[in-house]
């Protein structure tokens, strides 16, 4: 389990229900949980502490819009 699974809980609650982790990768980990508001599962992507801030946080904005599409 990933030990950010309980600070992610709190930071998201309680918009977000974070169920568990359903992987981790290089720029951070995936979680499974419950969108409260809209009633269905989604996927959350948190990036890794380390790689906050700089072309890593541009990277990841950029994945995120593309998976919005």
């Amino acid at each position: 389990m990933s030990e950010w699974l309980e600070p992610v809980r709190k930071a998201l609650a309680p918009r977000y229900q974070v169920d568990r982790v359903l992987g981790q990768g290089g720029m951070g980990t995936v979680f499974l949980a419950r969108d409260t508001r809209l009633e269905c599962p989604v996927a959350v992507k948190v990036l890794a502490p380390q790689l906050a801030g700089g072309t890593a946080t541009v990277r990841f904005l950029r994945e995120a819009r593309l998976s919005r599409r």
